[in-house]
């Protein structure tokens, strides 16, 4: 059975780190890619509003033109989708930064310098990103569905299909 493509959004402005990292990504993953990109937070915030649900996992690059910190690229984004994994990929060689975005939702943090020396951090974290976010994802389904059970035998049948009606 045919493994379905990995779909990423890159946020990068520079255009030789797209298209080495597009390389990188195309040439050693072991699990079919397709890649997007957006050169600005702008027109990546646009393209996620319309196409949120066609994007698996995003890599963003903190220093972007039309943002002024590191911490405004990763809130910006993680505030538009919460429920997306980002694997934050920058030239900041900052372990108190890193800590910050990992603390504060991101998958991974991974440093360019990095991925030029090995290549295969960046597919790595890339994969153990997608299979994290889906145990957690998962999980946070199982747990939904003991609250529910847990509330129903103590006697709040109300509890399901109070949850139902506000998701649907």
């Amino acid at each position: 059975m045919a493994q379905k493509n990995i779909k990423i959004l890159l946020i990068e402005d520079s255009t030789l780190c797209v298209y080495t990292l597009k390389k990188i990504i195309e040439g050693i993953s072991s699990f079919p890619v397709k890649l997007t990109y957006r050169a600005t937070m702008e027109s990546a915030l646009s393209f996620l509003e319309e196409r949120e649900q066609d994007i698996d996992l995003i890599l963003l690059d903190l220093g972007l033109p039309d943002t002024c910190s590191a911490e405004e690229s990763f809130s910006r984004i993680k505030g538009a989708v919460p429920n997306l994994p980002i694997v934050v990929l920058t030239g900041e060689h900052d372990h108190a930064l890193a800590n910050s975005m990992v603390r504060g939702g991101a998958q991974d943090y991974v440093n360019k310098d990095a991925v030029s020396a090995n290549p295969k951090v960046l597919v790595n974290a890339i994969d153990f990103s997608i299979r994290r976010h889906r145990n957690q994802q998962k999980i946070t389904a199982r747990l939904e569905k003991k609250d529910e059970v847990i509330s129903w035998m103590s006697g709040d049948y109300s509890v399901g299909a109070a949850r139902r009606e506000s998701n649907g």
